[in-house]
């Protein structure tokens, strides 16, 4: 990770040697995929503390992020996921420019709606006591839950430059993102495995779990502290476009 970072950072700094307006800067629409590296921030000090405690794991850093978006003269749309150790989010997300066409940047003001969970493989309640017909089973702490948030999305458009043709279609830029997220429902955590249900087309045969498997195990564990309502994600990117 620290690798990649590294590269990423190199490849935002040599862009800007080949700057030029940039797709993002025009009127035409375009669609971009962009992908980088973010860090996570949530108050989980209790739950922290609880894991550092009993099994001597310090809390994760950096993660990853991908985009996929449509961009218009007033508005853009995508799909947003972000990956980290500790914790993954993925949403659908509208929202509107706030900067002129002719802007140094372009930022846009997102409301995002999705999905936010926790699965963990390493650690389990204190109290568990596994059964017969856990041996062997794939046992897993998972937290779920859904979000909405506002999001801060910037294509720097002075780092960036178009190749390809006609008309230079193809952008290659680069930018960040801040997302501000609240958990409305109260989170709960679950801890077993998943199984295959005989009665799903969508049973997943591997064990993990989906729409398809019937979870056995406890539903509602209250003996690990619960995980923050609020988190911030940031991050940086780099977006490859195509103006339509």
């Amino acid at each position: 990770m620290k690798t990649f970072t590294i590269s990423l950072f190199l490849l935002l700094l040599g862009a800007k040697t080949f700057a030029q307006t940039n797709v993002i800067a025009q009127q035409e629409p375009a669609i971009s995929f962009s992908f980088g590296v973010s860090k996570p921030f949530i108050d989980n000090r209790a739950f922290d503390a609880w894991r550092e405690t009993n099994y001597h794991i310090n809390p994760g850093y950096l993660g990853g992020n991908f985009d996929l978006t449509g961009i218009a003269r007033k508005s853009d749309f995508g799909i947003h996921i972000s990956s980290a150790s500790d914790f993954n989010v993925a949403s659908i997300y509208y929202g509107r420019r706030l900067t002129h066409i002719q802007s140094k940047i372009s930022s846009f003001l997102n409301l995002q709606v999705g999905g936010f969970w926790s699965n963990y493989t390493n650690i389990a309640p204190l109290d568990f006591k596994p059964t017969p017909d856990d041996k062997g089973q794939q046992l897993q702490l998972r937290n779920s839950n859904n979000y909405i948030a506002l999001s801060s999305k910037n294509y720097i458009n002075n780092l960036g430059f178009r190749v390809g043709s006609p008309r230079d279609r193809v952008l290659i830029t680069s930018g960040f993102y801040v997302d501000l997220g609240f958990e409305p429902m109260a989170s709960k955590w679950s801890y077993g495995y998943s199984k295959p249900d005989p009665n799903s087309s969508n049973s997943n045969v591997d064990g993990d779990f989906s729409s398809g498997d019937i979870f056995v195990g406890n539903n509602n564990v209250t003996s690990i502290p619960k995980l923050g309502r609020v988190f911030l994600d940031a991050g940086i990117f780099i977006a490859f476009g195509l103006r339509l």
